[in-house]
């Protein structure tokens, strides 16, 4: 997403406008040839915006690990999880709330 598609974001959920829902995607590639792949969603309603993005991302020597972030926002705070599943499969959770 780009600085100009956050801050509409932003200004969405904190004018509490009408509900708005964007969808974004890429791949960036790493200077030894690693690559990572994403695409996600971001929807605000009712004072709530709430985005999920899926990350791939392979690694030069063709090892594969799946990231999968979820994040929530609203005027009280900001809750986010983050799931990464490794190239042997071992899953770790991440969660991470902060308080305004």
């Amino acid at each position: 997403m780009t600085v100009l598609s956050h801050l509409t974001l932003l200004a969405a959920l904190t004018l509490g406008s009408a509900a708005f829902a964007g969808d974004f995607s890429g791949t960036l590639t790493g200077p030894r040839g690693g690559t990572t792949s994403y695409e996600g969603s971001c929807i605000t309603t009712e004072g709530r915006l709430s985005c999920t993005r899926q990350d791939v991302i392979t690694g030069p020597a063709g090892n594969v690990t799946t990231r999968d972030v979820m994040r929530e926002t609203t005027s009280e705070g900001t809750l986010r999880k983050i799931e990464t599943t490794g190239p042997l499969g071992r899953t770790v959770t991440t969660t991470r709330e902060r308080k305004f």
